[in-house]
């Protein structure tokens, strides 16, 4: 295949022609590069997709030098010809042969440190450090709520039966009755009603009584009444139902809770509490709840319970949720103008810290939130990885080379800040579409999928048929433009 220096060849060369391109990076076929070509027409048409040619960038550091040709054989000189007569200027001759590889020049100055290489692998974990120092006691958290009633007490034991009544003065002998008939008929039962017969009976207005049933009732009745008399209570009439009704004014009067209460019975660390209304029960207050109750203050109260100061509760670990029920979080409600956040710690030392930072200016302003900012083994800060602005559409900003080892969608435009450059591995390499069908565009073109020899050929202007001149042009582009073109977007080395 011939060379693209060779000049003279140029004038045969149509838009079906292929021009050969060797790349130097990629080293399968030859240690120097492996020959790639194209045709002439399908270049000049990629060349004139890209758009007009962009200002020339700044020049880039000197590549190293490529392996020098082998010289071209010389050509036999041609038997002379009879002269002829004078004719028109004839076309310039052939180039003569490559002379002779001139003696190496000077090395170039050294070029600019490349690009940093991908960061790499995390090492393994270190052991686990010392445990750190108690911080200082957390405040006392607020109280909970009132458990459940405790179930009732057993009932308590009945009292003793209190003395008996001193008997009441007697009363004095009333006089002498008449005497009865010998039967008590209906109309004189009547002056009888309420006394007790031989038989058992209640005399009432309408019985009639024989004699026989009336023990020796005139005897009995004649002039006196029974030294004692037993009476029940609840056939007893016109009681008061007040203690002031028995000339009692000193005494608590009857009351349900007070009942509710004496009806309990007492234990050791046992408290009595209500119900209901009316009702008691006992409840177990032991001597640690005790202890709890008689401190003055919240900061005694968390120093009881083994909390601390009141300022910073502490645990050894806290599960926040059931698992199954609510919306599990964590409130951190700071005042204006106040940073808040979470601290991580080693021996006492700080290690990260998520927090807020910025004060609040309004429109969504301030508040901003800094995901980990990072500290030495001395507890200095170093920098802030991650900082995210809170207002809409505000940035996520990265401090730190990152490394993703996902696929990342990319869902509205990605701006590069100036002097910002990407880099890629050198083992595998990198593929910019992973497919023939996938589409892409430089410099605002609408995105193509892979052009094939299929494509609308660019438009030739030039001496037309099958000769080539360095001045032919496709859509405005020289075969040398093309080359320049491929070189200044670093297609070509």
């Amino acid at each position: 295949m011939p060379k693209i220096s060779e000049l003279s060849l140029l004038a045969t060369i149509s838009g079906q022609d292929w021009l050969a391109i060797v790349d130097v990076s990629d080293t399968t076929s030859s240690p120097v590069g492996t020959t790639k070509k194209i045709t002439i027409g399908d270049l000049a048409v990629m060349i004139s997709a890209a758009g007009p040619t962009g200002p020339t960038g700044p020049t880039g550091p000197t590549g190293p030098a490529g392996a020098t040709g082998a010289a071209g054989a010389t050509g036999a000189a041609g038997a002379a010809g009879p002269a002829g007569a004078a004719g028109p200027a004839g076309a310039d001759g052939a180039d003569g042969a490559d002379g002779a590889q001139g003696a190496a020049g000077v090395a170039g100055p050294t070029g600019p440190a490349g690009a940093n290489g991908a960061a790499g692998v995390a090492g393994p974990t270190g052991p686990t450090g010392p445990a750190g120092v108690d911080g200082a006691a957390g405040a006392v958290g607020p109280t909970g709520p009132t458990g459940p009633a405790g179930p009732d007490g057993p009932a308590g034991v009945a009292g003793p039966t209190g003395p008996a009544g001193v008997d009441g003065a007697a009363g004095a002998v009333g006089p002498t009755g008449p005497t009865g008939p010998d039967n008590i008929t209906t109309a004189t039962a009547t002056n009888l009603t309420g006394y007790l017969i031989g038989n058992g009976s209640l005399v009432s207005a309408a019985t009639t009584i024989p004699q026989a049933d009336v023990t020796n009732l005139t005897t009995d009745l004649a002039g006196k009444a029974a030294a004692t008399h037993n009476q029940a209570w609840s056939t007893i009439t016109g009681t008061p139902t007040t203690l002031s009704g028995y000339g009692i004014s000193d005494a608590q009067g009857l009351d349900a809770e007070l009942t509710a209460l004496a009806g309990l019975t007492s234990a050791a660390d046992r408290l009595p509490y209500f119900t209901g209304s009316g009702t008691a029960a006992l409840a177990t207050f032991t001597s640690a709840a005790r202890n709890l109750l008689d401190d003055t203050t919240a900061g005694a109260m968390a120093t009881t319970l083994g909390l601390g100061a009141a300022s910073a509760v502490q645990f050894g670990s806290a599960v926040i949720g059931d698992g199954a029920t609510g919306n599990p979080r964590i409130n951190i409600d700071a005042p204006a103008g106040a940073s808040s956040g979470l601290a991580w710690k080693v021996g006492g030392v700080f290690r990260w810290l998520f927090y807020t930072t910025n004060a609040e200016s309004g429109s969504d302003t301030g508040s901003d939130l800094v995901f980990g900012r990072a500290f030495t083994d001395a507890g200095t800060g170093i920098d802030n990885p991650i900082t995210i602005t809170r207002a809409a559409g505000g940035l996520i900003t990265f401090a730190r080379p990152a490394t993703f080892n996902f696929a990342i969608t990319v869902g509205s435009g990605l701006t590069f800040s100036d002097n910002i450059h990407v880099t890629t591995n050198a083992s595998t390499g990198t593929k910019i579409a992973t497919a023939t069908t996938q589409k892409l565009g430089f410099w605002n073109k609408t995105p193509i999928v892979q052009p094939t020899t299929g494509v609308t050929g660019a438009t030739r202007v030039g001496g037309g048929g099958t000769t080539l001149t360095d001045t032919d042009t496709f859509d405005g582009y020289t075969v040398a433009k093309v080359v320049a073109a491929l070189r200044n977007t670093g297609l070509l080395a």
